[in-house]
């Protein structure tokens, strides 16, 4: 009786301990519970609501030439310093310009240039990027005529675009409705852009074309 009871307590034990092994994990071992950060916290972006640039402002110099004063900005934003008649002297014809022929003029610059339609979401993009574009769109809500301005920043608080327009004035302010408003009827809520890249820009060869064109 002695040895079976020395038996039942030994196996009761072993139960015991069995348990107190197993109840917490799968591999048998005891482990402290760790409190973890969430992982928004751990991974938290500041979200961007507004973007300015430093684009140098420019009132248009000549008739029809908001492309000529778009282009002279943005390439003095990148370092270049390409007046609106050099400009001007290469994109209009017959009183118009082309934004055909400033792009072959901007890649002769030794820029990389994209014309394609882009949602504010993607213009906010190139924005944050520190990329100004120049929009092509109608002049306004009651002049549907084509017109250029260099978008240069945005606030979505306010929801409104931030333009340097070269009719309008500097830190011309469009609401995003009325911005989308201004878009050709063909594909409203896009808008068509010239996007330059400065990644390929060679000074030199900008500095010949200067002299070039003031001959």
């Amino acid at each position: 009786m002695k040895v079976l009871g020395k038996a039942t307590l030994t196996l009761g034990l072993m139960i015991i301990v069995s348990l107190l092994l197993t109840s917490c994990s799968g591999g048998g071992l005891v482990t402290p519970e760790l409190q973890l950060e969430p992982e928004e916290e751990i991974n938290k972006v500041e979200e961007i609501v507004s973007v300015y640039l430093e684009v140098p402002y420019e009132k248009y110099a000549g008739y029809n030439w908001c492309l000529p004063a778009s282009g002279a900005m943005t390439f003095k934003y990148f370092g270049m310093n390409i007046s609106q008649s050099q400009i001007a002297s290469k994109v209009i014809t017959n009183g118009s310009s082309s934004v055909f022929r400033f792009i072959s003029f901007a890649r002769n610059l030794g820029f990389e240039v994209a014309y394609q339609p882009k949602t504010i979401e993607e213009i906010k993009v190139l924005l944050e990027e520190d990329i100004p574009v120049i929009a092509v769109q109608n002049y306004s809500l009651s002049l549907p005529y084509s017109h250029a301005r260099v978008i240069i920043g945005f606030d979505d608080e306010k929801e409104e675009v931030i333009t340097n327009d070269p009719t309008a004035g500097k830190d011309y302010i469009i609401s995003y409705s009325d911005f989308l408003a201004l878009n050709f009827d063909s594909n409203s809520d896009k808008t068509k852009v010239i996007v330059l890249s400065p990644e390929e820009v060679d000074s030199k060869n900008a500095e010949l074309i200067d002299d070039t064109d003031n001959s």
